[in-house]
């Protein structure tokens, strides 16, 4: 009977220890689960949009990456077709000896033995010891497979001699010119690049001859030779 009576008195506290929770209790409570729903749907929205920002950042990286690389195709397309344009238009030159029409002196010509016209021809002149040696042409255009008579003019102090094939072999062979004796050509083509062809002039058994010793396109050096550029 007493062990009875002692469960019942138990029981009884345990239900007014519930009595006494109040609303308020019940109204923390659900606030609290209602703040912990709205921190989970945070971090799970959260995490859902930083995943789909690398999705997009990496989609866009590669975007970017394809999009340099079809730019550097076109560029280098761009350059092939820029380089076979030129070469369809590029003038080459050349200094011969040839004989004068009609008789039996020899004269010094510039031909275009390119496919293109050559424009703003013009020839260094070559200066050594208070000395300068004048090379003239009939045209500043050139056309392809036409050629001009190069006419050589030195000058000392105030005097002036012209040269002829013969006469400049006898000269370099004498060292009154530098031996050899080199020759810069300039022009341009039609795209307006410029070009700069260089020949050597020596005297070979008592005969003058010229050898080609490189091109250049609008550069400061042209085979290791130290060139002004075209301006």
């Amino acid at each position: 009977m007493k062990t009875d009576l002692e469960s019942i008195a138990r029981a009884l506290e345990r239900l007014a220890a519930a009595q006494q929770k109040g609303p308020w209790d019940y109204v923390q409570v659900i606030a609290v689960l209602l703040t912990l729903g709205v921190l989970i749907w945070y971090t799970v929205e959260t995490y859902r949009l930083r995943k789909v920002a690398q999705d997009q950042t990496a989609a866009t990286a590669q975007l970017l990456q394809e999009a340099q690389r079809q730019n550097e195709v076109s560029a280098n397309l761009l350059q092939e077709a820029q380089r076979r344009n030129e070469m369809a238009v590029m003038p080459i030159l050349a200094i011969a000896i040839e004989s004068r029409p009609g008789g039996d002196k020899m004269q010094i010509s510039l031909v275009n033995i390119g496919s293109g016209p050559a424009f703003n021809l013009s020839i260094d002149h070559i200066e050594w010891d208070n000395r300068k040696l004048q090379i003239e042409h009939e045209s500043n255009v050139l056309r392809p497979a036409h050629s001009n008579e190069l006419v050589f003019f030195f000058v000392e102090r105030n005097s002036g001699s012209l040269l002829d094939a013969k006469t400049l072999s006898q000269w370099i062979r004498a060292s009154r010119m530098p031996d050899p004796l080199d020759i810069v050509v300039r022009c341009n083509s039609v795209n307006s690049v410029a070009y700069a062809f260089m020949f050597k002039c020596t005297s070979h058994l008592g005969k003058l001859r010229i050898t080609y010793e490189g091109s250049g396109s609008g550069q400061t050096f042209v085979n290791g030779h130290n060139l002004t550029p075209v301006r």
